[in-house]
């Protein structure tokens, strides 16, 4: 016992950290849109990459939320596959409660 308390306080003298979950990664990505009178033009990579290994090259981080509006995000992957499957869904409700397509105002709200 006594062996146990003076490796932890030794262990805790010489700095030693634990290492700490982080669930967050990164996983990059370029996304840009450009707009003018009369136009749009929404671009995105393709790439999934984790450091540096790529996972994919064929991931869309584009989201086609109806025929006049689209989103693209960047980051964390699980965050923007959850984003573009939420906004889908409340898209699909909108359409289903209303009989029509939601207008690219509220779908900025």
């Amino acid at each position: 016992n006594l062996a146990l308390d003076q490796g932890a306080s030794a262990a805790a003298s010489h700095g030693k950290e634990h290492a700490q979950f982080n669930p967050y990664e990164l996983n990059g990505g370029t996304a840009l849109g450009l707009a003018g009178k009369g136009f749009a033009v929404v671009a995105a990579d393709t790439r999934l990459s984790r450091g540096y290994s790529i996972l994919s090259r064929n991931v869309s981080k584009i989201a086609e939320l109806n025929e006049n509006v689209a989103v693209a995000t960047g980051g964390c992957w699980s965050d923007v596959s959850t984003l573009h499957k939420t906004l889908l869904t409340r898209v699909d409700m909108y359409e289903h409660d209303h009989g029509d397509a939601m207008s690219a105002s509220a779908l900025a709200q």
